[in-house]
């Protein structure tokens, strides 16, 4: 169990989270795949959905039958991929806007003293918006398990989409930001430090995104189609893993035994936008 503070009143639901003790958030699902039976595949991406057939095409020439299909992949790509999206619902997805982030990762040959979970960092002063304190989350995410000896910083800068990136330089100015903030000492030794580009980060709330997605959804689901999870709904307000997590636990039990969705309700278009769609 990681905290960021120990005052439940001060924080509210962020104050105390559990946490991977090893393998990182990666192990949730890697532990929740072991759980289940039957054809578990991964490491193939769907390249077509024929809605009409209720099959999919996969990166390795596999053609999939469904019956109903839960998706949690991109919303914009979704739609690009199923062959029968009628022109009105393709032309709302081009209306959908996301944000990329650069994720670096920096570790040090230096104790662990910090004790906050995560920081924001709102100016201009540093290239990220958030740092967060990953050796302060599990000791197994430093060598040996010693936070004693090492500590481990990652760190998340907001990029437009497309943007050119000198990876290299990137790093370096996160670890020079570090330091100058007074997380890092200003003579730890750096031992690691990498980029990971995530081209779907966050799905930017646009003043036409509600629109889009009422055009989307309903056709999506009147398919037996059914996009869930941050990108799948494309609402930034319920998009945290959390919300995630019960997004599918509700699209489960709604499949199978009909019953409501917690979190999640289906965007439906104005008279005029039901005309439009027809």
């Amino acid at each position: 169990m990681a905290s960021g503070t120990t005052s439940t009143s001060r924080w509210g639901p962020n104050a105390q989270f559990a946490f991977p003790a090893s393998g990182g958030t990666g192990a949730i699902w890697t532990r929740l795949a072991s759980r289940l039976r039957g054809d578990v595949r991964t490491g193939q991406t769907v390249l077509r959905i024929d809605e009409a057939a209720k099959t999919l095409l996969t990166s390795d020439g596999s053609i999939l039958s469904y019956g109903s299909l839960v998706a949690t992949g991109a919303l914009d790509q979704l739609v690009a991929m199923t062959a029968g999206a009628p022109a009105h619902v393709r032309q709302a997805a081009t209306a959908l806007k996301h944000t990329t982030v650069a994720m670096v990762g920096l570790g040090y040959k230096s104790p662990t003293t910090d004790r906050r979970s995560w920081l924001y960092f709102p100016g201009r002063e540093v290239p990220f918006y958030r740092a967060t304190n990953f050796s302060r989350y599990a000791p197994a995410n430093v060598p040996h398990s010693d936070p004693t000896r090492y500590s481990a910083w990652m760190t998340e800068t907001s990029l437009p989409v497309g943007t050119l990136l000198d990876e290299a330089a990137l790093i370096e100015e996160c670890d020079t930001a570090l330091r100058r903030c007074g997380l890092v000492p200003d003579g730890a030794q750096r031992v690691s430090g990498h980029l990971e580009l995530i081209p779907y980060a966050y799905p930017v709330p646009t003043t036409g995104r509600d629109t889009a997605l009422a055009r989307i959804q309903p056709w999506l689901e009147s398919h037996e189609i059914y996009s869930r999870g941050r990108f799948g709904t494309w609402r930034y307000e319920i998009g945290n893993m959390d919300h995630a997590v019960t997004m599918g636990q509700d699209i489960a039990r709604r499949l199978v035994h009909g019953t409501a969705e917690r979190i999640y309700t289906v965007p439906r278009p104005a008279a005029r936008e039901a005309v439009h769609g027809r």
